[in-house]
């Protein structure tokens, strides 16, 4: 099938590039018609299959418009156009009516792929799992194995959890972007609860866990200020619970990134300075008994922040 599908897409290209190099030739420009045909296969596959969109940069600037005019007289442009989750267009598709859902499915799907991808890209241990659910719902509708109507219910399921994630940091005590650092420091405390922990561990676990049972996605059981900060309360609202270690590191780790002393512009291309960071990494984790705390940890941290903390 993928390789049927690289020919195909080789075969285009070829066709592409012939028609380019000897139109206007009369005898070429009656075979318009079979490369609009072919560009709007390729670009509706592609998004079938969830990839990014067609390369109109391979194409000469009179043929990319040609092709852009068919696929917008088609329809195919709206189809195979990847939008993210904040455009109202997105979520309008999950209303089509039973004879576009077929249509909506692909373009949803489309869209859902390229958006959980990179957030997973981003942090892998908050939406790896969702990235994962796309690849699998697009491979079982390409297969038939999952109606539009079907298709369409759960990736709004996915999108909504994504959305859910992305807003999960609200009434935690952490902003965003440290909210995604205790997720990697979190999922190492699960890790090491695997590894038969000691009795310290338990201990431990057990007041990140008890302190965590307040934050989530919805904030409930936890008062945030207005920019999702930790607050001590006030006298008509609860107050919160302290923070916990793992999120005070995180916090700590959070400034550590987000300061122009420590971290100034360019650093994410500085080797060295990256090393050095990494290494007061680990001396914000040494003390928490995190597994992973002197290599995995720095790693993903490091990754993560070049994505999130990168300045300019």
């Amino acid at each position: 099938y993928e390789d049927t599908w690289l020919k195909l897409q080789a075969k285009a290209h070829a066709f592409q590039k012939a028609y380019g190099a000897l139109a206007p030739d009369p005898r070429v420009l009656q075979f318009g018609a079979d490369l609009k045909r072919v560009a709007a296969v390729v670009s509706y596959t592609r998004a079938s299959l969830g990839e990014e969109e067609l390369n109109w940069g391979a194409y000469s600037a009179k043929i990319r418009e040609m092709l852009r005019k068919h696929l917008d007289v088609t329809g195919l442009a709206t189809v195979i156009k990847q939008r993210d989750l904040s455009d109202t267009a997105f979520w309008a598709a999950f209303e089509a009516p039973p004879a576009e859902q077929q249509s909506a499915a692909v373009s949803v799907l489309n869209s859902l792929k390229k958006v959980a991808y990179e957030a997973a890209a981003t942090n892998p241990k908050q939406y790896a799992s969702f990235a994962a659910r796309v690849t699998e719902l697009i491979q079982a509708f390409n297969q038939g194995m999952v109606a539009a109507a079907e298709a369409l219910a759960k990736a709004k399921g996915i999108a909504d959890g994504i959305q859910s994630e992305q807003h999960a940091h609200q009434g935690s005590g952490l902003n965003e972007r440290a909210y995604g650092i205790h997720a990697i420091l979190k999922a190492h405390v699960v890790k090491q609860a695997e590894a038969e922990p000691t009795d310290d561990d338990e201990a431990a676990q057990g007041q990140e866990g008890e302190a965590e049972d307040g934050e989530g996605a919805d904030g409930e059981g936890a008062d945030a200020g207005d920019d999702g900060e930790a607050t001590g309360g006030t006298p008509t609202g609860p107050k919160r619970r302290p923070l916990t270690p793992l999120q005070q590191a995180a916090l700590a780790i959070d400034a550590l990134y987000s300061s122009d002393e420590s971290a100034p512009p360019w650093w994410h291309e500085r080797v060295q300075l990256r090393k050095t960071l990494r290494q007061r990494v680990r001396v914000a984790l040494k003390d928490l008994g995190l597994q992973g705390w002197q290599h995995e940890i720095p790693q993903a941290v490091d990754a993560y922040a070049v994505k999130r903390y990168k300045k300019p």
